[in-house]
């Protein structure tokens, strides 16, 4: 029933200590969003640039890159749809799905397969330094995405996108789902200390804590559900 809002200024959630989140060889990431607007905006991952890590951005010119940082440029700029706004409209609940199985890149748009990648030559994602972040809703701090976000899981293994994504247009039960190492619903059963929010990881240990935002940007919008009463 709730989401949160980011403001595209400098609303974001972390989630420290992840040395091991995002880590693997084989991905997925699973996310609902409600953008603003398609403009640039970095959404999730691990990434601290182009040449490292793997996440969800938008990049300029209503382009979604599923990134796979392999310390070059290849892979960020191929794993990717254009005209992002035609599949995704802003203004209105999208599902995305990227996955990695070590072979293919694919990303899924609303259940529909939008693209797939296949490098010329064997991807091996690397990443900046033993320790790091994941973030949520930013690139550090900027490009942070303007919109709501909510229903994000992440997964050690290409998952198939029926197991996500059932043709509703709401979020379904991803709890069972092998691979998943990580699951915040993010609006739900997140609360508040009279500064930020702390998002709880329902399937594995890693919490997610929210900076600049307020009491007001948890709200009553979600996927296939608006205008529910909050507390």
């Amino acid at each position: 029933n709730y989401s949160l809002d980011f403001d595209g200024v400098n609303d974001r959630m972390n989630v420290f200590n992840a040395q091991t989140i995002g880590r693997t060889q084989t991905i997925s990431i699973s996310v609902w969003m409600k953008l603003t607007t398609n403009g640039r905006q970095w959404i999730v991952g691990n990434f601290t640039s182009s040449n490292y890590g793997v996440g969800f951005h938008i990049a300029t010119g209503d382009i979604m890159i599923f990134q796979l940082g392999d310390v070059t440029n290849d892979s960020y700029f191929n794993s990717r749809v254009a005209s992002l706004s035609t599949y995704a409209p802003s203004g209105q609940w999208n599902h995305f799905l990227g996955t990695w199985d070590g072979t293919d890149s694919k990303i899924y748009i609303n259940g529909v397969l939008r693209n797939t990648w296949t490098p010329s030559s064997p991807l091996t994602i690397q990443w900046y330094g033993p320790s790091g972040q994941f973030l949520i809703g930013t690139f550090g701090a900027s490009y942070n995405p303007n919109g709501k976000i909510d229903e994000l899981g992440l997964f050690d293994t290409a998952v198939p996108i029926g197991d996500v994504w059932d043709g509703s247009g709401k979020p379904i039960d991803i709890t069972g789902v092998t691979g998943l190492t990580n699951n915040w619903r993010i609006g739900e059963d997140a609360t508040f200390d009279g500064t930020n929010w702390t998002v709880p990881d329902i399937v594995g240990s890693s919490i997610g804590t929210t900076a600049n935002m307020g009491i007001s940007d948890r709200v009553g919008d979600a996927p296939g559900s608006e205008n529910n009463a909050l507390s």
